[in-house]
């Protein structure tokens, strides 16, 4: 049997050689590829963590400058509704002074009660109609009742 070293057998042995270092080649090779693709997916990872943690700032950065904004919106709505019910209110009291102006204008004329409440009426009915009305239809019934109320009551203050 001859020997591993046997220099009668130095073909098989350099074969062999030759075949472990094509082995060793590949499976560097392979390795290396393999390694390769195990850091470009280490750096897609990576990518990945720091867009989803730039995409969680910048949502919510958004999400607060959208809860600002419709803070703001809402602020400048209610002050916007705040300001047209002080308007309102000053245009109310305004009809009310003027009713008791124009009530008493006419009772000092010597027109009776029941004339008087029928022009005040007729002078509602005649700035306020279907097709102007200045106020929804629900203000403008409640203005109507408060103005019969606010004549009767002028008619009695004293002369």
């Amino acid at each position: 049997m001859a020997s591993s070293h046997d220099p009668a057998d130095r073909n098989g042995y350099e074969d062999r050689v030759v075949a472990a270092r094509a082995r060793l080649d590949d499976s560097i090779s392979g390795y290396n590829r393999h390694a390769r693709l195990a850091a470009q997916y280490r750096n897609a990872v990576e990518r990945f963590e720091r867009a989803r943690e730039s995409f969680e700032s910048l949502r919510a950065g958004v999400s607060v400058t959208h809860e600002t904004a419709s803070a703001v919106k809402h602020a400048v709505e209610l002050e916007r509704l705040r300001a047209a019910r002080e308007t309102t209110a000053n245009h109310r009291t305004g009809v009310q002074i003027a009713v008791r102006a124009y009530v008493h204008s006419l009772r000092d004329q010597g027109i009776s009660p029941e004339r008087v409440l029928v022009a005040v009426k007729g002078r509602l009915a005649h700035v306020v109609t279907n097709t102007a009305p200045d106020a929804p239809r629900l203000e403008a019934v409640q203005l109507a009742e408060d103005v019969s109320k606010w004549a009767i009551a002028a008619l009695f203050d004293a002369a």
